[in-house]
C-alpha cells in the first residue's frame, strides 16, 4: 500500500471527531509530507550503517509518538490514529528489504537533499505543524 493510500485509510477511517474539515486536511497533508519524507530518509539512510539507521529512525519515532499525541489530545478518533501509527511505523515506510536495488537508487537520486537531511536531523517539524494546524 503506498502512503497516500495508506494515509487516506487512516485518517478517513472512522467519522471525524472534533476536527474542522480543514483541519482533518491540513494534517492529512503534513502527515503524507512527512511520511514520504521519513520513506526516503528510512530507506537511504540505512546503507549508512547502524548508528546511522537508529539516529533516524529514533528521531522519527519521537517526532511521529508527539504528533499523534497531539492529535490524541484533540479527540482525534481512536481508530484512525491506531491506523495512522502502524501506517507511519518506521518498518511500514521503508521500502522492504527485498526490493531492487535500481528501486532503491531511483529513490534516493529523486531526493537528492535526504543526505543533508538525515546528517543533520533537520526533517519536517511534524510534531509542531500538526499542533499548529489543530490550532486554527
Amino acid at each position: 500500500m503506498d502512503i497516500r493510500t495508506a494515509l487516506a485509510a487512516a485518517l478517513l477511517a472512522a467519522p471525524a471527531a472534533a476536527q474542522t474539515d480543514a483541519q482533518r486536511s491540513a494534517v492529512s497533508a503534513l502527515w503524507q509530507e512527512a511520511m514520504q519524507e521519513q520513506r526516503v530518509l528510512l530507506t537511504c539512510g540505512a546503507p549508512l550503517g547502524e548508528a546511522s539507521d537508529a539516529l533516524i529512525r529514533d528521531a522519527w519515532e519521537r517526532e511521529r509518538l508527539v504528533a499523534l499525541a497531539t492529535m490524541a489530545e484533540a479527540d482525534w478518533p481512536q481508530t484512525e490514529l491506531d491506523a495512522l501509527a502502524a501506517a507511519s511505523a518506521s518498518d511500514a515506510l521503508r521500502l522492504p528489504d527485498a526490493t531492487p536495488f535500481g528501486a532503491v537508487l531511483a529513490l534516493c537520486a529523486a531526493s537528492p537533499d535526504w543526505t543533508r537531511k538525515a546528517m543533520t536531523l533537520r526533517f519536517m517539524p511534524l510534531a509542531e505543524q500538526v499542533a499548529v494546524a489543530l490550532s486554527r
